[in-house]
């Protein structure tokens, strides 16, 4: 069954998420929501680990949802002077529905952030790290979820050794650098169809598929998307004729692993 992002809309306004998994159908589709830390004494910058497990035939969305769906939201409440950097999430996969492409996770999620202490600080304050999750949950249909999840600061070496093994698992699909593949892309060619930008990133080398970011004020044909042996073709329309797009990124795929890809749009 084909969705869209009107459906999703009218979903998300006619159920309420604090109990929208509990209601739907008599199950749940996102089964467990924990956050841990890698931290032993949170002195030094620390990885913060979110966890997400799903039923079966359910996803998530990864940071570019695709034609429809919205990506994992994260707000964190930290001690007095920690910074969090950006999210890091690992390598989607390609969900085709009909003419929908979505790009996501089955069978689970795991998103890393590093969190980083004011200098001098200590832990055993009772101090805690808050992290208030929204998500999109999908099958053949899809509806809103949340979560608030939290830890203490205080060492807790079962916690780190469980957060050190999902840290493990994620590192084998984390997306690596395109040089690590040993050829280079150069600087991204638009070419004006209409309203529509061909826009063509040459590659030195052969990959078999491409997930690109989200380019601000423009829509993405996703289901175009082209990769050869000459480079990547992506289908842009902007929104207006005001939209200036000045670079392309997003993960190149090889063998079922993304590689992060960045380079500047020349129109």
């Amino acid at each position: 069954m084909s969705f869209s992002l009107l459906s999703i809309v009218i979903l998300s306004t006619i159920i309420s998420k604090e109990s929208a998994a509990d209601r739907y159908q008599g199950i749940s589709p996102v089964t467990s929501v924990t956050l841990s830390s890698t931290a032993h004494d949170a002195a030094e910058p620390f990885t913060a680990v979110i966890h997400l497990t799903l039923a079966p035939d359910w996803y998530l969305y990864w940071t570019n949802p695709g034609d429809a769906g919205l990506p994992l939201a994260v707000r964190w409440t930290l001690p007095d002077g920690f910074r969090a950097g950006e999210l890091r999430f690992p390598t989607p996969e390609k969900i085709v529905h009909e003419e929908i492409v979505a790009y996501g996770y089955h069978h689970e999620l795991i998103v890393l952030c590093t969190l980083t202490p004011p200098v001098g600080y200590r832990a055993g304050r009772g101090d805690s790290v808050r992290a208030d999750l929204d998500w999109l949950v999908c099958s053949e249909s899809c509806i809103p979820g949340k979560a608030s999840i939290s830890f203490h600061l205080e060492e807790n070496p079962s916690v780190a050794t469980h957060a050190r093994e999902l840290v493990d698992r994620f590192s084998r699909q984390e997306p690596g650098e395109i040089a690590e593949l040993g050829f280079n892309a150069g600087p991204a060619v638009a070419t004006r169809k209409g309203g529509e930008l061909l826009v063509h990133i040459p590659l030195t080398g052969a990959v078999d598929d491409f997930y690109p970011e989200i380019i601000d004020h423009a829509v993405i044909d996703h289901k175009r998307i082209a990769v050869d042996k000459n480079g990547i073709t992506i289908p842009v329309t902007p929104y207006d004729s005001t939209t200036v797009v000045t670079a392309v990124r997003g993960l190149a795929i090889v063998r079922g692993k993304g590689y992060r890809l960045q380079t500047p749009l020349r129109q």
